[in-house]
């Protein structure tokens, strides 16, 4: 059955009325194919500033919460409570990272349907007394089973708020999802090495089709219809970060292409409901300029241009005026710095800490100056600013060579920026200093891992 049926008339007729219809020609003077790509956006649903959204997907779904967030609208995402290190990720809610719409579903089962519950036979076992949540990122940390048990508690509660909300976002990853015999559902990850080696024959890698997503999502949508806001709407996008390593053993590229196009597909057709839009993040990203696109891995899309798409994204949406930019207080104190950084708001501190510099008026909030310097470097790294990040962590050091936490930060800014080899010599320094070495080299090779998720 065809997504959409036009007569001739006005197949012709929209040629003719919509020059948006025709392939944008530099010849005509069209520059919509620009540095960042122009992509028209058709709301059929309005969104209020304030009111509660629930957002689901990858990294890229991280960065969209932050800038909502910072809009005015209330990220329910972000009301999770467990540390960075708890979840294994530079995102203190990288735990509900989810790469494929068969683990979307999966989580929203266990929130919102009784007769579904959590079956614990889906744990694995990663070391003699440690655990894992295959249906958890794979870069969150082996724990006691009261630990593993407790995170799932976490992040089931959190998915039984989404009923209060009416909007829903979400953004796809990946077509390649690892399948378990035992209980017979789709991990959100690759189960770890020793429950493979206790069970070599529990899992396997299926590469899934266009049908079979918009299978899942069908699911989740019906789902919601049952349990969810009685006015739900959902936007849904695919993300543009491209998967680090393929497990077919194809070429990375091809594999790529495929899994990102068949997620565009069951996209195109799972839109074609009422209650649900597609906005083209996909699009904006992959047809701008790779280098206002991605960061130097291409892998991480510029937070700054999701920031943009979600500003578009906002105007087209929020029939209110709402002002583009957050505000900042000058006269914040160092403890509500450290209260922010704590709870993962980076975005917000580090916009907090800018404020700060000019007139030195950091020692009004209580900062010694290397302590500042490396507060603003630590918050600007994670949230995407990564040059500023190395200037201002470089400062921190050149006021205290011997700072070993700024010397580990300043490592993680330069890989993120691509500068491996510098970023381990830094590290590497940095762990002979630190008091306790094996934390942080476990944060460090931890964001490795993440990034070959990504």
């Amino acid at each position: 059955m065809p997504i959409e049926s036009l007569s001739s008339t006005e197949a012709y007729n929209n040629i003719k009325r919509q020059h948006l219809s025709r392939w944008p020609d530099a010849r005509r003077g069209d520059s919509r194919l620009g540095e960042v790509a122009s992509v028209d956006l058709k709301p059929t649903f309005h969104m209020h500033p304030g009111e509660p959204v629930f957002t689901v997907g990858s990294c890229f779904a991280r960065n969209i919460e932050r800038r909502l967030e910072q809009l005015g609208f209330n990220m329910v995402t972000q009301s999770i409570s467990l540390s960075i290190e708890q979840t294994g990720s530079k995102d203190f809610n990288g735990i509900l990272n989810k790469y494929t719409a068969h683990s979307m579903l999966n989580e929203f089962r266990w929130a919102l349907d009784s007769n579904t519950p959590f079956d614990e036979a889906s744990y694995l076992q990663a070391g003699k007394d440690t655990w894992t949540d295959p249906h958890m990122p794979s870069t969150v940390p082996p724990d006691s089973l009261e630990g593993v048990r407790e995170r799932r508690r976490q992040v089931t509660e959190l998915y039984r708020k989404a009923p209060s909300c009416r909007v829903l976002i979400i953004t796809l990853g990946l077509v390649e999802a690892w399948f378990d015999r035992k209980t017979g559902l789709y991990l959100n990850g690759m189960p770890n090495g020793y429950a493979q080696r206790l069970e070599p024959d529990r899992f396997r890698l299926d590469v899934t089709t266009v049908s079979e997503t918009l299978e899942a999502l069908r699911s989740l949508f019906e789902l919601l219809k049952r349990h969810g806001h009685a006015d739900f709407r959902i936007l849904i996008t695919v993300s543009p970060v491209p998967m680090n390593v393929s497990f077919t053993g194809r070429d990375v590229i091809v594999a790529n292409t495929y899994s990102k196009s068949a997620l565009r597909a069951a996209a195109e057709e799972f839109s074609a409901l009422e209650e649900v839009d597609y906005f083209p993040s996909y699009e904006i990203v992959t047809l701008s300029s790779r280098s206002k696109a991605f960061a130097s891995d291409y892998i991480h899309v510029n937070p700054d241009l999701i920031f943009s798409i979600m500003d578009d994204v906002v105007k087209k949406y929020a029939v209110e005026n709402i002002t583009l930019t957050e505000s900042i207080d000058s006269t914040v104190s160092i403890e509500e710095i450290h209260d922010l950084i704590g709870r993962g708001k980076y975005s917000k501190a580090a916009k907090q800490l800018r404020a700060l510099a000019p007139d030195q008026a950091w020692r009004q909030a209580g900062f010694e100056e290397v302590q500042f310097r490396f507060e603003y470097g630590r918050a600007m790294s994670e949230c995407g600013k990564l040059s500023k990040a190395v200037t201002e962590l470089e400062k921190a050091l050149a006021l205290d060579p011997d700072h070993a936490e700024a010397l580990f930060q300043l490592g993680l800014a330069k890989h993120r920026l691509g500068f491996l080899t510098e970023a381990r010599a830094d590290i590497d320094r940095a762990l002979t200093r630190l008091p306790d070495p094996e934390t942080f080299r476990a944060r460090y090779e931890s964001e490795r891992s993440a990034e070959a998720r990504d």
